[in-house]
């Protein structure tokens, strides 16, 4: 069990968030003798009560139930536009864009459950495999966005099979811009490599969402005075519960054929594909209100 969460052997039940337990651990011998009230506004500023009431209600569900719990929860409904477009069968590498860092990939993962019957396995940062209803499905990359030798085997596993995957090959959050335009860091290669090695072809997604200006001001800020660390992390829990009642618009691309991306190089064939998922944000087909 990862330490600073709560949980049951089985990955289906709840998981409980303890800052201050997470704190006293990462100081050690003497981390009994820290008090409470200095980690209260921390606990605040990740929504710990919020975010322990939404997970103790998906308790006992794993995968996409919990994923489809936690969006019903919060009211979040999705609208889906050039869904003709998907391939019959999800054996895939369904690529998209990140705009919120987390509600994204939730609502995804039961959109894609529920289109093609099976479980979609993600890449992900390694530090979400603390959530264990979704451990499963989570195929874990360092903070670098590479995969370890087990996690490439793993993936490698994966793709040999027949369920969906799911990438966002940015691997960070979308960030604004200085003209105030949200987007993707430039992407990552492996999907396209990976895409190759399994015969998988490519679907590319756009999710139309943002996160608050409070968000992109502190994320700038960050970097202007020069912190690496990546604070506005911090800020997810809060900015996932302003979605609330929200109904998001994801837009299908049409899937590009594996055996077409052996063609150019891996990195410039990821910022290809890039900018074929920005360009479906122009798209205005009738979306279809998907119960999820």
């Amino acid at each position: 069990m990862t330490k600073g969460f709560q949980a049951a052997d089985n990955c289906a039940d709840a998981i409980h968030i303890d800052l201050w337990r997470i704190v006293r651990q990462r100081i050690g011998r003497y981390g009994y003798l820290l008090p409470h009230w200095p980690v209260i506004p921390l606990e605040r500023l990740i929504c710990q009560r919020q975010m322990n009431e939404l997970l103790g209600k998906a308790s006992g569900l794993a995968g996409s139930a919990f994923c489809g719990k936690v969006l019903a929860e919060l009211g979040i409904k999705l609208a889906v536009s050039g869904s003709d477009r998907l391939p019959a069968s999800g054996r895939c590498v369904f690529v998209c864009n990140h705009p919120l860092g987390g509600l994204d990939g939730i609502t995804l993962m039961a959109w894609l459950a529920a289109v093609y019957g099976r479980e979609p396995k993600v890449l992900v940062n390694d530090l979400l495999t603390a959530v264990t209803p979704l451990a499963g499905n989570f195929v874990p990359v360092n903070k670098f966005g590479r995969l370890s030798r087990s996690s490439s085997i793993d993936f490698d596993k994966v793709l040999a099979g027949d369920d969906p995957v799911l990438v966002f090959p940015a691997g960070l959050v979308s960030r604004m811009d200085s003209n105030g335009y949200v987007s993707d860091l430039k992407w990552r290669k492996t999907f396209v490599t990976k895409a190759l090695q399994s015969r998988r072809d490519v679907v590319p997604l756009f999710f139309d969402a943002m996160n608050s200006l409070r968000f992109y001001k502190f994320c700038r800020l960050r970097v202007k005075l020069g912190i690496k660390v990546n604070l506005e992390q911090s800020l997810l829990p809060s900015e996932l519960f302003r979605q609330n009642g929200n109904t998001f618009r994801l837009v299908c691309g049409q899937a590009l054929p594996w055996a077409t991306l052996a063609n150019g190089n891996p990195d410039k064939e990821a910022q290809k594909i890039r900018e074929i998922v920005y360009a479906l944000a122009s798209r205005t087909s009738q979306a279809k209100l998907i119960h999820i």
